[in-house]
């Protein structure tokens, strides 16, 4: 007698319970890696829609002139987004990572889902192998199971391998990305696209700046910059 399909997902999930990724709680049925209070909760930024948010005002600082920017949740806001961030970052929670990609696909407005190409913010190849996963890329590949827009991943390339830069100062930051760190590869399909560069976290901008200045040496090149969570919102 073949046995009901739900009989094994009870048993699997009593066997292998899932936990949410922010409070650590069982999930229940229905629930993917957030339980639906921590998903109400979720400390949303204005910024979809909005040229004059914070994020964008941040690249106009630092003179990058990209068309649009704007980040999903506010990192300083609560804990839970910081333990979001640390089980996709150094976790390798890629379910996490996919489904916050859908996140912000849903929650975007048009000027990042008409893009061309979604480019992930590349890790060097060292770092990679050792957490096994680049999590701006499974960001993007979340939100490209949404939008059906290709995800460009080998576009950028980390070129040189700055080290953890979560305890460096503003001047720090910028003063390692202003050394070419990231150069551009197989750019002839990329010339008068619109491209959107997706990361995790921004802070200072100097990484994102670092991988958009090469991208707008691209002809006529449009770029615009979406991330997760932002420090400074």
């Amino acid at each position: 007698m073949r046995i009901p399909t739900t009989i094994w997902t009870d048993l699997l999930d009593f066997l292998f319970p899932q936990y949410c990724a922010a409070c650590s709680s069982r999930l229940v049925e229905g629930e993917e890696q957030l339980c639906l209070h921590c998903m109400s909760r979720l400390p949303y930024t204005a910024h979809s829609g909005r040229n004059d948010n914070a994020v964008m005002r941040l690249f106009a600082d630092l003179g990058c002139p990209i068309q649009a920017a704007a980040s999903m949740l506010n990192y300083s806001a609560e804990k839970n987004v910081q333990r979001l961030i640390f089980s996709l970052k150094y976790y390798g929670n890629r379910k996490l990572a996919f489904t916050m990609g859908r996140l912000m696909a849903i929650r975007s407005r048009t000027e990042c889902s008409e893009a061309d190409f979604l480019l992930p913010v590349p890790l060097h190849r060292r770092r990679e192998r050792r957490r096994g996963y680049n999590q701006a890329e499974w960001l993007c590949r979340g939100m490209s199971s949404v939008w059906g827009t290709p995800v460009a991943t080998h576009a950028l390339r980390r070129r040189i391998a700055t080290g953890s830069q979560a305890h460096k100062s503003h001047a720090e930051r910028r003063a390692i990305m202003q050394n070419n760190v990231f150069v551009t590869n197989r750019i002839d399909n990329l010339a008068g696209k619109k491209l959107l560069l997706v990361d995790d976290v921004i802070t200072t901008g100097s990484t994102l700046t670092a991988c958009a200045m090469p991208l707008l040496n691209i002809p006529e090149v449009r770029l615009c910059v979406l991330t997760l969570a932002a420090a400074a919102v």
